[in-house]
């Protein structure tokens, strides 16, 4: 039942915040790629505050998760730029306008005290023989998966859509 719960949080949170972000972007273009640009240099800094002392124990996954999101916002925000009126670059700081407010909402519901109440309250979840600590950290991982699925799918189906 709590897993159910999470993936239809996760799921929900996602949807909204993939939408508004394609609103802003179909209808104000300038605004994210101005504010994809505060939000790669913000993800980016703050990564670098953890590989920084590079012996740390968690420099390597974040340094890997930097790689990857940095992977990711090129590829998509290419695609995401052919499937809009944009330039390459503005596709990728579009991706990281995407991406910025998906941290600004994990780090809001993170500090929600109702909300970690809640997720303490349904306890433990089992995904993949994977015990996840609490409902908010499965809810999270179904939140990110969700996002990244449909920033990929969203212009795939623009770009089918304009070639009919």
């Amino acid at each position: 039942m709590s897993l159910t719960i999470a993936a239809l949080a996760g799921i929900s949170c996602a949807l909204f915040l993939h939408w508004f972000s394609w609103y802003t972007r179909l209808n104000y273009l300038s605004w994210a790629v101005n504010l994809g640009a505060i939000g790669a240099v913000g993800i980016t800094l703050t990564g670098g505050l953890f590989i920084w002392p590079y012996p740390a124990d968690i420099a390597d996954v974040v340094l890997q998760a930097l790689v990857l999101l940095w992977v990711f916002a090129l590829l998509v925000g290419f695609l995401q730029a052919r499937s809009l009126p944009a330039l390459w670059w503005q596709g990728v700081l579009s991706v990281f306008y995407e991406a910025g407010l998906a941290l600004l909402l994990m780090a809001g519901a993170n500090a929600s005290r109702p909300l970690q109440i809640f997720g303490e309250k349904l306890g433990r979840i089992r995904i993949q023989n994977i015990e996840y600590s609490s409902f908010f950290n499965a809810a999270i991982m179904i939140f990110v998966s969700a996002l990244a699925v449909f920033a990929a799918i969203r212009p795939l189906i623009r770009l089918y859509k304009s070639r009919k």
